[in-house]
């Protein structure tokens, strides 16, 4: 199968069961349970992305990614990213990693945080390659004990100063100022 052959889509309540075995074959600690992928389904913080394959006459998930929305501000959190044993290698992690990081933009994300097994050299080279950097080192951060690495991703260039804006000179006495609108 290569990414041309998978469609990717939200995922559904139908899904729980095949996303909870990609889980279970994907990764030995820190699995997501089927409550937990549930909540995730459900809650409108959150989008689950899956990669799947019609060979069977039914839909084969070979590949999820999970982001988080956090309100009010402009970060998201790549929660996770699982691609089957049997699927890896064929550019389905980059083809999510690109739909949730265009899903975010569209949520007013500016950037994107993840967390990643210091070990998992795979991974990290799809991420950096995808323009994450490393912000640090995160000690005994998985269930195992291993040490991980926090990740992160502007998705937007900043925007430049405003040139030529006029001055307003304070006329009352002392006031907290703008910054009191904020409060």
């Amino acid at each position: 199968m290569t990414v041309r052959e998978a469609s990717i889509r939200k995922a559904t309540v139908a899904d729980l069961q095949n996303l909870v075995l990609l889980e279970n074959a994907c990764f030995t600690s820190d699995r997501l349970t089927s409550r937990r992928f549930r909540h995730f389904i459900k809650n409108e913080q959150s989008e689950l992305w899956l990669s799947t394959s019609n060979t069977t006459g039914s839909d084969q998930v070979n590949a999820y990614a999970l982001m988080l929305f956090h309100r009010g501000t402009s970060l998201a959190r790549l929660y996770s990213i699982a691609v089957s044993p049997d699927c890896r290698g064929q550019g389905l992690a980059q083809a999510l990693l690109e739909k949730v990081e265009e899903r975010a933009i569209k949520h007013g994300v500016m950037f994107i945080r993840l967390e990643v097994k210091q070990d998992n050299e795979r991974a990290l080279d799809i991420y950096q390659l995808a323009g994450y950097q490393k912000l640090r080192v995160l000690r005994e951060y998985y269930e195992d004990g291993a040490d991980g690495w926090r990740l992160e991703k502007r998705l937007r260039p900043s925007v430049s100063s405003p040139q030529n804006l006029p001055f307003y000179a304070q006329t009352t006495p002392f006031t907290c100022g703008p910054s009191a609108l904020l409060m």
